[in-house]
């Protein structure tokens, strides 16, 4: 759950849609169906910190000029 509204409060709502979908599984307890989704999340979080990163550094070098 705060996966979801974290990564929507950033802008990766294909990281919050997926954390969605995640949830629901577990929800309905269909544990076979959500433990391959958990790869999938861990790459898309990797893919998040990379892009807020390269962000955060621009706006360090916009900063600074």
């Amino acid at each position: 759950h705060s996966i979801k509204g974290l990564s929507r409060s950033v802008g990766a709502t294909r990281l919050s849609d997926h954390a969605h979908k995640m949830e629901e599984l577990a929800a309905e307890a269909n544990l076979a169906a959500l433990q391959p989704l958990v790869d999938e999340l861990r790459q898309r979080l990797s893919e998040v910190q990379a892009d807020l990163q390269a962000q955060l550094a621009d706006a360090r070098q916009s900063a600074s000029t």
